[in-house]
This record gives C-alpha cells, structure tokens and sequence, in this order.
C-alpha cells in the first residue's frame, strides 16, 4: 500500500512537471520551426549555388568588368554570411528553447518503470484475490451443505424419537 501511495505521488509530480512543459501546444510551434529551417536551409543552398555561378563569371571577366563583378560578389558573400548567421541564430534558439524545456522536466522513465511494477504486482495481486473469492464461495457452498445436513440430521433423529415414542410405550 505504501509502495502504491509513493509510486501515486511520484507519478503526481512528474505528471504536474511534464503538463508545464505542455508538448502538445509546443509542437505546433516546433512543426513551424522545423519548417522554417528546412525553408532557410533551401534558401541557403540556393544561394551557394548562385554564388557559385557568380565567382565563375566574376573570375571570366576582365578589367572593369571584373571589378564590377567582384564587388557585387563581395555584396552576395556578405547576404549570404547574414543569412547564415540568422539561420544560426533562429536554429540555436529553437534548441535552447526546447533544450531549457526539456532540461527541466524530470525523466519519465523511472516514475514509469515504478508504475509499471506497481501495476505488475496489483495485476498478481487481484488475480489471487479472484482465486481466493472463488475458494471462498466454494466453502460457503460447502458450509450450506453441511448445514442442510445437520437440519436433517435433527429432523431423522426427532422422527426416530417420535417412532419410538409410538412403539415402545
């Protein structure tokens, strides 16, 4: 009973802390997270690609030209770096954000696994006390029998007395 009583309580916390955490209102906001990141992500190797292109034509040019290029190169490079920082910046606070949720809510497994062998041993116990119903209305059966028995053992033996009342006078 008292192990039930610390398992309940156990169970009681861990239920509390993992109901702040609230998972299912934050995987809306973590589905438009990961969906934002695959998003900058495809951007982002767009971007490189182009970039690519671009130092190819900037190293093909010649002259002024080339001084051209180059700078709106250098101007692309700078777009691209600010847009990888952003990209840093918004997937690192998707992790710290799940990562201080997460980090303070206890591990389940333990209350769980504690649960679990209180309900193994509940399961056990209701089964024996099943069996020990069943013997016991098999005695109460048995009782009523013997009881009927000894009501006829009284009655056969008033009879016998009422015959020999009658035949010896």
């Amino acid at each position: 009973m008292e192990e039930s009583q610390g398992v309940l309580a156990a169970l009681e916390v861990v239920l509390g802390l993992w109901k702040e955490v609230d998972l299912e209102s934050r995987r809306s906001a973590m589905e438009k997270q990961a969906t934002d990141m695959l998003q900058l992500e495809e951007k982002s190797n767009k971007s490189r690609i182009e970039l690519s292109g671009a130092l190819k034509e900037a190293k093909k040019a010649e002259g002024d030209e080339r001084n051209k290029k180059l700078q709106e190169l250098v101007k692309m490079f700078k777009a691209e770096v600010d847009d990888l920082t952003q990209r840093a910046k918004f997937a690192e606070e998707a992790f710290r954000t799940l990562f201080t949720c997460l980090y303070e809510a206890p591990d389940p497994m333990r209350v769980l696994n504690s649960a679990k062998q209180a309900l193994e041993k509940n399961l056990a116990l209701e089964t024996e006390m099943k069996a020990l119903r069943t013997k016991n209305e098999m005695y109460e059966e048995e009782f009523k029998a013997l009881k009927n028995q000894e009501v006829s053992i009284r009655r056969l033996e008033e009879e016998n007395k009422e015959i020999k009342s009658k035949v010896i006078p």
